[in-house]
């Protein structure tokens, strides 16, 4: 009997780039940065037939920023192609999001630095992105549904 290894788990620093697989048969890959824990910004390119090396990366601007479960990256299933440290603290953390409650539309938050603040407090709402929650398929999802603005490299 030769019981499975449990995997190690990987290191996640704050500016890593990892190439998420969408499609394995074509080799396709989206691409996204981490911010502070746990969100994500989903990158505007695409590579099809390899995964770019960090010298190719077009850009490190944002297309949507995404505050997901990073499993696939945690346990080595997407590959860390690079790794860019943001300039700042303040940077490093996704912008402010109005959080939407179905449950309770009349409490408006915004989600700042891994807080949920009070839109009162904050001062701010209805010209704030709405915060995304996405899965790890849920997320692969919302890259394949962008892909149509994205640049594709081959």
């Amino acid at each position: 009997m030769n019981p499975k290894k449990p995997r190690k788990r990987i290191r996640v620093n704050v500016g890593d780039v990892f190439a998420v697989p969408l499609n394995m048969d074509e080799l396709i890959f989206g691409y996204v940065r981490t911010y502070q824990d746990p969100d994500v910004a989903i990158l505007p390119f695409l590579s099809k037939g390899r995964m770019l090396r960090e010298y190719e990366l077009p850009t490190l601007e944002s297309f949507m920023d995404v505050l997901t479960i990073r499993t696939a990256v945690e346990r080595g299933d997407w590959p860390r192609i690079a790794s860019f440290p943001f300039p700042n603290e303040e940077s490093s953390w996704a912008p402010p999001r109005r959080q939407l409650s179905t449950i309770r539309p009349d409490v408006r938050l915004v989600v700042v630095k891994g807080d949920f603040v009070p839109s009162e407090k904050y001062g701010e709402w209805d010209t704030l992105p709405a915060l995304i929650k996405a899965d790890i398929d849920q997320l692969k999802a919302l890259i394949l549904t962008s892909a149509a603005e994205f640049q594709v490299m081959s």
